[in-house]
C-alpha cells in the first residue's frame, strides 16, 4: 500500500508517519461509532460569481465585514463573514460527448437520461442562472446599505478604523457599486486631517481611484479624470470643493496632472470639445484649481 502512495508522488515520511498511526489503532477505537461535526454554513451570506480577474480582489471587502458586524449586531447576515463562491459546471460536464469521459464514470441509466435530454439541461442551465442572479443581487443589497453606515464611521478618533473605511470605499468603488460615491465624497474633508496617516490614506485613495495607469489612451484616461472630478464637484458645498482643491493641488504638485488634462480642460472651456454647460463650468473651477 505505501508503495502506491509513494508512485502517485506523496511524501515518504508522511506516509510512514501515518502507516505508523494507523497500527496503533485497537479494533476497538475503530468500531467505536465517532461523532460527527456538521459545519454549518447556511447562516451564511453567499456571493456566487463566474471567475474572472476580479475575483481574487473579495477578500479586500470581506476582511471589512467585522466593521458590518459590529454596527448591525441585530441582521444575523451579517454576523458571519460571507461566503465566496464560484458558479459550478456540472451541468456542461453532464452533458459533454461521452467520448470524452472517463472510462470509469458511472453510466446508470439515470445519469445518461439526464445527459441525453436537452430539456434538462436547459432547466439544469436556468436554474443555475436564477440562483447565481439571486444571491449576487441579495449581496449587492445587503453592500449597498451598509455604505451609509459604514461612512458614518469615517470620523471616528482611531486612526486605524479611519484607514479600513478609506480602504473599503475605494474597493466597493472599484468594483462600480451605485452608492459608492456617498462615500468617496464624505472622504474629502478629510485631507484636512492632523494625523498624517489619515492625510496619506485620503490622497492615497483618490490616486488610486482616478490616477491608477491603465491601457487607454492618455486622452480618454485625461476624460476619465476630469469626469469622475466633475462629480464630485456636482451639488457639492463650498467646504467640498476647497478640499478637492486641496487634492487637486497636490496631484499638481507630485506631477500626476498630464499636459493632456489641461488641454482637455481648455478645449471644453474654450467650446472646441462639445460639453454641456454644467461640465464647462466644471472644467473653469478645475482650471482654477490647477492654476494655484
Amino acid at each position: 500500500m505505501g508503495d502506491l502512495f509513494l508512485d502517485r508522488g506523496n511524501d515518504e515520511n508522511l506516509i510512514h508517519k501515518e502507516i505508523d498511526k494507523t497500527l496503533e489503532m485497537t479494533r476497538e477505537s475503530l468500531l467505536k461509532p465517532q461523532e460527527k461535526v456538521k459545519k454549518r454554513n447556511g447562516d451564511k451570506l453567499v456571493f456566487v460569481s463566474k471567475y474572472n480577474e476580479l475575483s481574487t480582489q473579495i477578500h479586500k471587502i470581506c476582511r471589512h465585514w467585522y466593521i458590518l458586524a459590529n454596527c448591525n449586531s441585530d441582521i444575523p447576515e451579517f454576523q458571519q463573514t460571507p461566503m465566496p463562491a464560484y458558479r459550478r459546471v456540472t451541468v456542461q460536464e453532464s452533458t459533454a460527448p461521452s467520448d470524452e469521459r472517463p472510462a470509469d464514470a458511472p453510466q446508470d441509466k439515470e445519469t445518461e437520461s439526464v445527459a441525453t435530454s436537452p430539456e434538462a439541461s436547459d432547466l439544469g442551465k436556468q436554474e443555475m442562472l436564477v440562483q447565481y442572479l439571486t444571491d449576487a443581487h441579495h449581496f449587492a443589497l445587503k453592500i449597498e446599505e451598509a455604505i451609509d453606515v459604514i461612512s458614518r464611521m469615517m470620523y471616528e478618533p482611531a486612526v486605524s478604523v479611519v484607514q479600513e473605511v478609506i480602504e473599503f470605499f475605494v474597493t466597493v468603488s472599484q468594483f462600480g457599486v451605485s452608492q459608492a460615491l456617498l462615500g468617496v465624497r464624505r472622504m474629502l474633508p478629510l485631507v484636512w486631517s492632523k494625523e498624517p496617516g489619515v492625510r496619506e490614506a485620503v490622497i492615497g485613495a483618490y490616486r488610486r481611484l482616478y490616477l491608477s495607469p491603465s491601457r487607454e489612451s492618455e486622452r480618454l484616461q485625461a476624460q476619465g479624470l476630469i469626469c469622475s472630478l466633475s462629480l464630485l464637484m456636482v451639488d457639492s458645498s463650498t467646504a467640498l470643493i476647497q478640499c478637492l482643491e486641496e487634492i487637486v493641488s497636490e496631484f499638481v504638485q507630485k506631477g500626476d496632472i498630464t499636459p493632456q488634462v489641461l488641454q482637455l480642460l481648455w478645449e471644453k472651456f474654450t467650446l472646441k470639445s462639445p460639453c454641456s454647460p454644467l461640465e464647462r463650468q466644471a472644467s473653469v473651477m478645475l482650471l482654477g484649481m490647477m492654476s494655484r
